[in-house]
C-alpha cells in the first residue's frame, strides 16, 4: 500500500508514519526509514517541532523510489517488518502513556482551580475520618492552617458545647458508611461563633477495600440570624395579630355590655316604676299594727308579695351591675370570713337539704385563716358568693363537696370556691364570663357569673377560674386591702331622723306619689304632692318648703330642668331626685345643680329615711 494511501487510513501522522516505514522497507529505501526513526526518536523527546515537514518530504523520495526498489522484498522485506511493528507498539504505549499523564495534570489543575476560588469549604477525610485535605475557603471559615486541621485538629475549632455531639455524629456516619449532614457551631479564637453547615459523601476506590469522604462546609450565620430575625418579627406579628383579636372581643364584649346597660337603663325605669307601689304598699300594709294583730293570714300574704317585689327589685339591679361601678360611698368594712360563713349558711337549703332530697350528699367546708377587712358593698359581695355557691351546687349532680377558702398576702385578700364537681372544658372557661353565655339551657339565664364579675371588678379586685372536665373548678376572687379606713356610716345612720318638715313631692306617676306621701306622713312630715314639673314650680313660689323630693323621668319637664328652675325661685332648698338611674348618676359622681341626694327606684321606706338624712346633712354643711 502506497504512503498516501496509508495515511488516508491513519488521519493522525503519529500513527500513520510506521506503517508507511513497512512500504520503505519493502521497496529497499534503508536509508528512509533510518532518517524516519531518528526524527521518531527527536520527537518522543519533545525536540522536533517539524515533523510534519520531515513526514511530507519522506513520502515524496517513497514515492520516486518505489519502482526501483520493488524487487528487494523477497530478500530483505520480513526482517525489517518484524522490527518495525515492535517499535510501532512501542510507540503507541508511549502515546497512551503521555494521553493519560496529560489528563491527569488538566484534571489536577482544574481541580486546584475550582477549590482555590470555591465559596464553600470543601475537605477530604480518610477511612478514619481524619482529615487529609483542606481547601482555602475551610481554612478560612474554620481560622486554621492546614497543619492545624489534618487528622482531628479541626474539632479544636468545634463550639465545646457542640464538640461532643458532632463528633459522635461524624463516627456514627463512618461506621455506617452513610453520608454525613449535620449544622453545628464554631468558635474562633477571637470568641466570635460561627454557624456552619457541614455535609460530606463516601467515595469507595476501584476494589471497593478502601474508602475516604469528600465533603463541603458552608457559613450559614447569616442565614441563622436571617431566619431568626424572621422568626422574632413573625412572633411580634403573631402577638399584635392576638393583641388585635383580644382586642377586638374586648371591643365586642364593651359593646355587648353597653347594650346590655342601654336595656337594663330602660328596664330598670319601668319596671322601678311598677314596683314602687307594690313594695310601698306592702311595706305600709305589713307595719299596719291593728292589721298584724287581727288577721295573720293576710300579713303572711303581704310578706309573700313583698318578698317577690324585693326580688323582681333585685333582678334588675343585677342587670345594672354589669355596666356600673358601685359607689364607693356605699361601701364599709367587710370581713370575707364573716360573709363567708353567711354565704354557706343562707344556701344550706339548696346544697343540704335539696342534694339529701335527690339522694346525694354534698359538704360544704370553710378553711378561713385569719384576714384584714376589706372595703366594699357587703351586700353584693354576699350575693356574690351565694351565686358561686349555687353554680358549684349545679356542678355536682352526683354529689361531692365545696370548699371556701380565704388567705392573705402583703397586697390582697384572695378567697376562693372549689368544688369537686364536673369540671369545665376550654371553651366554657374561656366564654363563663361573658353575659348570656350559660351550659344550663333554659334554666340559666347567663348573667350570675358576669354579675359576679362586674362586681369584683367594681371593688378593684379580679376573678378568674381554673378548671377541666371532670376535675371540678376553683374560682378565685382577690381583692385590694384598703388605703384607708371606712368612716363609721353605721353612727351617722342612727342619728336622731328629723320630723316635721313640709316637703314638696312632684311625680308623674300617681302610685307612687301615694306610696312615698304615705311614708312621709307617718314619718310626721306635712306632704304637699304635684304631677310634674310646672305645678311643682308653682307650689315653690307659693310657699317655702323644707324639702323637695322629685321624680327625674317625666314628660313635661325633666327632674334635672326642674331641680335647677327651683334654685331661681328657692335658693338653697334641698332636692332629692328620685330615679331609676341613679346609679349612673352616683357613678358619674356629678348631680345635676340644685339635688343634694339621689335615691333610686323603687325606694323602701328606709331608703326614703337615709336620703332624706343625707339632703339635710348637705344643706347644712353648705350653710356652715
Amino acid at each position: 500500500m502506497d504512503g498516501p494511501k496509508i495515511a488516508s487510513f491513519y488521519p493522525k501522522p503519529c500513527l500513520a508514519r510506521p506503517v508507511m516505514w513497512c512500504g520503505l522497507v519493502i521497496r529497499g529505501q534503508n536509508d528512509e526509514i533510518v532518517s524516519n526513526t531518528k526524527l521518531m526518536k527527536h520527537e518522543r523527546d519533545g525536540e522536533n517541532v517539524a515533523h510534519q515537514t520531515a513526514w511530507r518530504e519522506s513520502a515524496r523520495k517513497c514515492e520516486k523510489a518505489a519502482p526501483q526498489t520493488h524487487n528487494t522484498l523477497s530478500k530483505e522485506g520480513p526482517t525489517c517488518l518484524t522490527t518495525t511493528e515492535q517499535e510501532f507498539r512501542e510507540a503507541q504505549e508511549h502515546l497512551k502513556h503521555r494521553q493519560t499523564e496529560q489528563a491527569l495534570r488538566q484534571s489536577e489543575e482544574m481541580f486546584r482551580a475550582l477549590n482555590a476560588c470555591s465559596p464553600v469549604g470543601v475537605f477530604v477525610a480518610d477511612a478514619e475520618g481524619c482529615l487529609v485535605y483542606v481547601n482555602p475557603r475551610w481554612r478560612e471559615i474554620f481560622k486554621l492552617s492546614f497543619m492545624q486541621a489534618v487528622g482531628d485538629g479541626w474539632l479544636k475549632a468545634v463550639h465545646p458545647a457542640d464538640r461532643q455531639k458532632v463528633l459522635s455524629s461524624w463516627k456514627t456516619d463512618l461506621t455506617a458508611g452513610r453520608a454525613h449532614d449535620m449544622e453545628y457551631r464554631l468558635q474562633h479564637p477571637d470568641g466570635v461563633i460561627r454557624w456552619i453547615h457541614a455535609r460530606a459523601l463516601p467515595r469507595h476506590s476501584e476494589d471497593t477495600t478502601n474508602r475516604e469522604y469528600v465533603g463541603i462546609v458552608e457559613d450559614i450565620t447569616d442565614r441563622k440570624k436571617t431566619l431568626e430575625s424572621l422568626r422574632e418579627t413573625n412572633e411580634q406579628l403573631q402577638k399584635a395579630l392576638q393583641d388585635l383579636k383580644q382586642a377586638q372581643a374586648k371591643m365586642l364584649e364593651q359593646e355587648r355590655l353597653r347594650i346590655v346597660g342601654q336595656m337594663a337603663s330602660g328596664i330598670a325605669h319601668d319596671f322601678n316604676n311598677a314596683l314602687a307601689p307594690i313594695l310601698g304598699f306592702c311595706e305600709l300594709l305589713r307595719n299596719h299594727a291593728d292589721l298584724r294583730r287581727n288577721d295573720a293570714k293576710l300579713c303572711e300574704f303581704l310578706d309573700l308579695m313583698f318578698a317577690a317585689a324585693k326580688d323582681a327589685a333585685e333582678t334588675v339591679r343585677r342587670l345594672r351591675e354589669l355596666y356600673r361601678n358601685h359607689d364607693p360611698a356605699e361601701r364599709t368594712l367587710v370581713n370575707l370570713n364573716r360573709l363567708a360563713q353567711q354565704a354557706v349558711t343562707l344556701t344550706e337549703p339548696r346544697w343540704k337539704q335539696e342534694a339529701a332530697a335527690s339522694g346525694i350528699t354534698i359538704e360544704c367546708d370553710l378553711d378561713l385563716q385569719p384576714v384584714p377587712d376589706i372595703l366594699g358593698n357587703e351586700s353584693a359581695l354576699r350575693e356574690t358568693l351565694t351565686n358561686l355557691i349555687l353554680n358549684a351546687v349545679d356542678a355536682m349532680p352526683q354529689g361531692g363537696t365545696i370548699r371556701l377558702k380565704t388567705r392573705a398576702d402583703n397586697r390582697s385578700v384572695v378567697l376562693e370556691v372549689t368544688d369537686t364537681g364536673v369540671g369545665m372544658s376550654e371553651e366554657t372557661v374561656r366564654r363563663c364570663f361573658e353575659p348570656f353565655f350559660t351550659t344550663k339551657g333554659k334554666t340559666g339565664t347567663g348573667l350570675g357569673l358576669a354579675t359576679a364579675k362586674a362586681i369584683v371588678q367594681s371593688h378593684g379586685g379580679e376573678i378568674t377560674v381554673a378548671s377541666q372536665p371532670s376535675k371540678g373548678a376553683t374560682f378565685t376572687l382577690r381583692f385590694p386591702l384598703p388605703t384607708h379606713r371606712a368612716h363609721d356610716r353605721d353612727q351617722r345612720a342612727a342619728a336622731t331622723f328629723p320630723r316635721g318638715l313640709r316637703v314638696l313631692l312632684v311625680d308623674d306617676e300617681a302610685p307612687a306619689r301615694r306610696v312615698y306621701t304615705e311614708f312621709l306622713q307617718q314619718d310626721g312630715h306635712e306632704v304637699v304632692t304635684a304631677k310634674n314639673g310646672p305645678e311643682g314650680l308653682a307650689a315653690a313660689a307659693r310657699q317655702a318648703f323644707d324639702l323637695v323630693i322629685s321624680d327625674m323621668a317625666m314628660i313635661e319637664m325633666s327632674g334635672e330642668q326642674f331641680a335647677t328652675r327651683l334654685q331661681e325661685i328657692a335658693p338653697g332648698t334641698p332636692v332629692i331626685l328620685l330615679t331609676g338611674f341613679g346609679d349612673l348618676i352616683k357613678e358619674r359622681r356629678q348631680k345635676p345643680d340644685g339635688v343634694a341626694a339621689v335615691l333610686n327606684k323603687p325606694a323602701t321606706w328606709q331608703s326614703l329615711r337615709a336620703a332624706v338624712r343625707e339632703a339635710l346633712a348637705k344643706t347644712a354643711k353648705g350653710k356652715e
